[in-house]
């Protein structure tokens, strides 16, 4: 394999607030191993840049845990305060303060899977790729977490095509030449969480090459609790009234019933795979009802008062 590009990682702690604040620890510990444990070495130290907002609720307090925490981590530390900037804003900032040949984009909410990071860096090197995207799944241990892996938008490994390249990628998983980052950073537009897919077209209509690697696998967590999993509803309808070209109230509705539709026959046709039984099932179905009706809530509330879900909630 050739050389192996210099790397920094960015870390948003955006996340932390909705998700298990001990989740991101163990994530920054597991980054750190995998970086201890490349077949290949790098030619120079990582660097390691987390972005946190200092507003936040016991912000202090939990940075000085994170900070305690990579006390023994394999590269440089820059712990970046920042204030009232989004989940993509916070990695736009992450990466103007990168200095390495690579930037890796990743969640504080994932859990890297054994060999993520060497898989990354090998597709990257190998296919001379702008940009590769790993491969986001969901836990499967409880049945809300099921639920999520059967009917949400991150695909299930028995939906991952071979490496190649792609038009899609999350950007919880995502490694980018620096220069093309930095160059074309994430879009300011009036949306809350799909802003990777604007700059996807961006960057395909630059010709850049976007690679997915389904080997490097991370595991993402479904919404933690019934706040979280409001918000997180209400803000992808707030989305498709900005993303969707069937705007209204009617394609709204067009849109509930076919995405209801849609989950039932994604839940069914998958749930072996993520391991429901019948009464699974019927619970998964009615997870992704509740969620499926808050979006389109969302939307109408979007359609009325376009501002109001993007200026009171943040996930």
């Amino acid at each position: 394999m050739q050389n192996m590009p210099s790397l920094s990682i960015v870390v948003e702690w955006e996340n932390a607030k909705n998700s298990d604040f001990h989740r991101g620890i163990a994530m920054l510990s597991s980054i750190a191993d995998q970086l201890r444990n490349l077949s290949n070495p790098l030619p120079t130290v990582p660097e390691l840049i987390l972005i946190h907002d200092e507003d936040n609720e016991n912000s202090e307090e939990r940075i000085a845990i994170v900070a305690n925490a990579l006390a023994g981590f394999p590269g440089s530390v820059s712990i970046v305060p920042c204030k009232k900037l989004d989940y993509y804003e916070q990695k736009n900032l992450g990466a103007q303060w990168a200095t390495h040949e690579a930037i890796l984009l990743v969640d504080c909410d994932i859990i890297p899977c054994t060999g993520w990071l060497q898989n990354l860096l090998a597709c990257y090197v190998e296919e001379r790729a702008d940009v590769v995207c790993g491969a986001t799944h969901m836990e499967t241990r409880s049945l809300y977490e099921k639920a999520f892996a059967a009917f949400w938008f991150f695909p299930l490994a028995s939906e991952m095509p071979p490496r190649g390249t792609t038009s899609q990628f999350f950007a919880n998983n995502v490694l980018f030449r620096a220069e093309v980052l930095k160059n074309t950073p994430f879009p300011n537009a009036p949306l809350i969480r799909g802003k990777c897919t604007l700059l996807t077209e961006k960057l395909l209509k630059d010709h850049r090459s976007i690679y997915l690697e389904p080997s490097a696998k991370v595991i993402h967590p479904p919404p933690k609790g019934i706040a979280h999993f409001v918000k997180r509803a209400l803000c992808s309808g707030q989305d498709n009234v900005v993303m969707e070209t069937d705007r209204g109230l009617r394609g709204a509705f067009r849109r509930f019933r076919w995405q209801i539709k849609g989950a039932a026959k994604r839940i069914i046709s998958h749930r072996h795979e993520v391991g429901l039984d019948p009464v699974g099932v019927v619970g998964a179905a009615s997870i992704a009802a509740s969620y499926i009706t808050l979006q389109f809530v969302g939307e109408a509330i979007s359609l009325i008062s376009p501002q109001f879900i993007r200026e009171n909630f943040r996930v």
